[in-house]
């Protein structure tokens, strides 16, 4: 058998020419530029090729034309490509052979990020608004269309190149800007700006193998949250277990069908919304990087021998259940340094399946802001995601301590000046003289005593969480941990399941465990952490009276017991420096939220002014939810309804000083937790219902939002950039 392949990842692609040659299958390997492999992991493994070919930009096409004769004295039998900006050359490469292949249409709309787009919208698929632009100045108008946030990107490429999400205008102007003076793209095409709606979810890829009309789906994969602005990928783990499962099948399904291919490897980014599933990208290609490793490894299944079967007409077959979960940790630097020690021997171990430094002692490291940037990765397997990922976390902590990282002079992390929230990392523990790229990348955490004041908290504000055996935990402290590493614990429930619960938190955080199931306990408990290390804000699922009664600053046990959900409306508001836009209206009912409402133009307009003029004079950042009880009539009142008003489980934040602590020192209830989606938890931005104190001075307001949702994030701020 003769395979073509064009094109591989820069990291370890070349593990799969070594597999083809290693089963007897002549490899001709094509590339525009073998040089840009050279020094690679596994770049020494292009020799187990039959032939390496240089031709330029293949992306051009015609490539039958340009390689006749360099491809060997045998016929191939298929072309593999793995480069998602290369469809449509290959495409036109096996028709022009005689080979089984995609069609050369769909192909050619796979390459580019607007038309699959506007092929999707005109099918129905997806619901986010979005715009194409030339010019800056298209680029702008349709930044006013849309309204802010916005994620602008490159119509075509990849690795996450040139995707900002910009929260003002003045941010779009600049990433406009930037993307539209760059030459003409490997196809000589003028570049183009996609403009689109700023989502908040939970950010998953699907990985499909689509032949002749059937569709395997090999599993979801499921991203670590990213810090607002952020669009490097720093990991995650396969496969996932996702609450939103059959519409997000049933999404890339219908993606599949709308666009019409027939014979692809597919990786779909999604966000799942509380609305439902909606796009971040489609590419013609399986996972990158060593996602491809990552998903062989957990599913048992050789993914290439997959992608030969696709590629020569072979069947290929269904996906069976996995042998276990494995999670990537990708290694980096919130800010540049130089690199002064090396790797550790005893990084390896039984479920460590494979670690990568990219980087030597002298060697300077750039400051995460794309793909590029990233100086090596962890594989680890578990029996569950929360096992492989925190033994992937633990790994990358040792890697990364050994590596001796000395900041430069004056380095500070892009886009966020001071912000500790740079990197996933950045939940790390380090002491308070520790350096500080050692403290904004992943480490182990001991756990600090219930006895002992937190000392030494690193990455954000100081939350207070309170956690009970129904709650998702596991969720909702990745959600947390994605903003501020300084989280304390009260546990509200009996003994059922807290040793597991307190695993999860000592990890990544920071704090002070307590255990309290009483009205007084957990305000005994809430007094004593506020004590030895004010908080910033209080966050709870728990539908437990006294839970809520601690959350909504009421006067004590028997005030408002079992309050019962109630309907209302919820403004979902953006706020970035001066900028406070409301997004959304969406109707709340107990256990249904619908999005859009049905209030009318005039209800919506005095709602939505409301909410922003509440959010702006509380000086709040980030999204923001803003609940008003369906009896308080639109236009009557001020403010945003205190937390005693809350639909359901829902903590409406207020900034009501918590019962029996000092009004100087009281903790802000910044941070809202919603039952419907706790275990989607969502993604990049905490969606907090922060509201004006209603009892307190607007001063007094001010708290970060944090992520109210449980799991990776992106409700909370972590997945809010959407990666390319």
């Amino acid at each position: 058998m003769h395979i073509v392949l064009v094109e591989t990842t820069s990291v370890r692609g070349f593990d799969m020419v070594a597999e083809m040659a290693d089963a007897g299958v002549e490899v001709s390997f094509v590339t525009g530029n073998l040089d840009a492999y050279r020094g690679n992991p596994g770049f020494e493994l292009a020799s187990r090729a039959a032939r390496l070919v240089e031709v330029a930009n293949p992306a051009a096409g015609r490539l039958a034309e340009r390689l006749r004769g360099r491809l060997g004295p045998t016929r191939p039998d298929g072309v593999i490509c793995r480069d998602e900006v290369h469809p449509f050359a290959v495409a036109e490469l096996a028709r022009d052979l005689g080979l089984p292949h995609e069609s050369v249409a769909a192909a050619r709309i796979l390459a580019d990020k607007s038309a699959v787009r506007a092929r999707l919208t005109e099918h129905g698929v997806g619901s986010l608004r979005w715009r194409v632009a030339a010019t800056r100045a298209e680029g702008l108008a349709a930044v006013d269309e849309i309204g802010l946030p916005v994620v602008v990107k490159p119509t075509a490429g990849g690795w996450s190149v040139g995707v900002t999400v910009a929260w003002t205008r003045e941010d779009a102007a600049r990433a406009l800007a930037e993307l539209l003076r760059v030459p003409a793209g490997r196809d000589g095409a003028p570049p183009r700006a996609l403009v689109e709606e700023y989502a908040v979810g939970r950010h998953v890829s699907a990985e499909l193998l689509v032949a002749d009309g059937r569709t395997v789906l090999l599993g979801f994969a499921e991203r670590l949250p990213a810090p607002t602005g952020q669009t490097a990928e720093l990991g995650g783990h396969f496969p996932a277990r996702l609450d939103q499962d059959a519409a997000a099948r049933a999404f890339v399904l219908d993606a599949v069908r709308a666009l019409g291919l027939r014979r692809s490897a597919v990786h779909a980014e999604l966000l799942l919304t509380p609305t439902g599933p909606e796009l971040i990208e489609f590419n013609g290609r399986i996972a990158g990087h060593v996602v491809t490793r990552q998903m062989s490894y957990a599913l048992g299944r050789s993914l290439t021998r997959d992608l030969m079967a696709l590629a020569t007409g072979d069947p290929v077959e269904e996906a069976g259940p996995p042998e276990s979960v494995v999670a990537l940790h990708q290694l980096y630097s919130p800010v540049a340094a130089v690199v002064r020690g090396g790797k550790p021997a005893d990084v390896l171990g039984p479920d460590v399946i494979e670690t990568h430094l990219a980087v030597a002692p002298g060697d300077r490291v750039r400051a995460l802001r794309t793909n590029h940037d990233r100086i090596g990765y962890v594989l680890a397997r578990g029996a569950t995601a929360q096992d492989a990922a925190r033994t992937a976390a633990e790994a990358a902590g040792r890697l990364l301590a050994s590596l001796e990282l000395a900041p430069e002079v004056g380095a500070e992390a892009p886009g966020a000046a001071g912000d500790a929230g740079v990197a996933e990392g950045v939940r790390g523990a380090a002491g308070p003289a520790a350096d500080p790229v050692t403290a904004a990348v992943p480490a182990v955490s001991p756990a600090v005593s219930e006895d002992s004041p937190a000392a030494g908290f690193t990455g954000g504000e100081h939350l207070l969480v309170l956690l009970g055996a129904d709650d998702p935990v596991e969720a909702t402290l990745t959600a947390v941990g994605a903003v501020t590493s300084r989280v304390s614990v009260v546990w509200t429930s009996g003994p059922e399941g807290e040793a597991e619960a307190r695993a999860l938190w000592a990890r990544p955080c920071e704090g002070q465990w307590h255990t309290a199931d009483t009205g007084p306990g957990i305000r005994a408990a809430a007094r004593a952490v506020h004590a030895a290390e004010p908080v910033r804000g209080v966050l709870t699922l728990s539908a437990t009276p006294y839970a809520r009664q601690l959350r909504d600053g009421a006067p004590g046990p028997g005030a408002r017991p079992g309050a019962p959900p109630v309907p209302g409306h919820t403004v979902v508001v953006t706020a970035h420096r001066d900028e406070v836009r409301a997004l959304t209206v969406i109707d709340e009912e107990p256990g249904v939220r619908l999005c859009p409402t049905a209030l009318d133009a005039g209800a919506r307009a005095t709602l939505t002014e409301r909410a922003v003029r509440a959010v702006r004079e509380a000086g709040l950042d980030g999204v923001v939810r803003c609940f008003f009880p369906a009896g308080e009539a639109p236009g009557a009142g001020s403010g945003v309804a205190a937390g005693e008003d809350a639909p359901g489980e829902d903590a409406t934040a207020e900034d009501t000083p918590a019962q029996d602590a000092p009004v100087e020192e009281a903790p802000v209830e910044d941070t809202a937790a919603e039952d419907t989606a706790a275990e989607e938890a969502p993604a990049k931005d905490a969606t907090a219902e922060d509201t004006p104190a209603q009892d307190a001075p607007a001063k007094d307001a001010p708290a970060k939002d944090t992520p109210a949702q449980g799991a990776p994030a992106k409700d909370a701020p972590a997945q809010d950039s959407r990666a390319q």
